[in-house]
């Protein structure tokens, strides 16, 4: 029984990588922004969309694939970060079993998504040509000539 017992656990050793085994094949990644509540979609290298939501948040992701995260919040400009991969240290223990190294590499274990940590600081959206952009709470509008009974600057344009 214990001949079997250490025959099973250097089968298994040797069926499997250690990075699949250690870490496994999927991975999170955490997205903020500031302004907080952005939506955000993270899609893959071939533009399917692998999940989304709102920050604070973060989602799980296949290793050993690129990903561009796309945040977007309403009134501010969006932004697109690539997350790659990169060599995920935890193979090194497969050592010089080349069973190991091809199923980490296989599973996609040998890698890890880069940067873990997305954290983006949206940019208001301005108008173009050096404009304010005003609200303006209408009186009346005689001969194309608009009067307002309030005019609220809200976002100065700084070129």
């Amino acid at each position: 029984m214990r001949m079997f017992t250490l025959g099973f656990v250097v089968l298994a050793l040797l069926l499997s990588g250690c990075a699949t085994i250690f870490t496994g094949t999927s991975s999170r990644i955490s997205v903020s922004s500031t302004p907080p509540d952005a939506y955000f979609t993270v899609k893959a290298d071939n533009g399917m969309e692998v999940g989304s939501g709102k920050t604070p948040s973060s989602i799980r992701v296949s290793k050993g694939k690129d990903y561009y995260v796309e945040i977007t919040l309403d009134g501010y400009k969006p932004k697109s970060v690539m997350v790659g991969k990169q060599f995920n240290a935890v193979s090194v223990l497969n050592f010089t079993n080349l069973l190991a190294w091809g199923i980490d590499l296989l599973s996609g274990a040998i890698w890890e998504p880069s940067p873990k940590f997305v954290n983006v600081t949206l940019e208001h959206a301005f108008l173009e040509g050096g404009e304010t952009q005003l609200l303006c709470i209408v009186k009346s509008i005689e001969n194309s000539k608009l009067t307002c009974i309030q005019t609220v600057e809200l976002e100065a344009i700084h070129n």
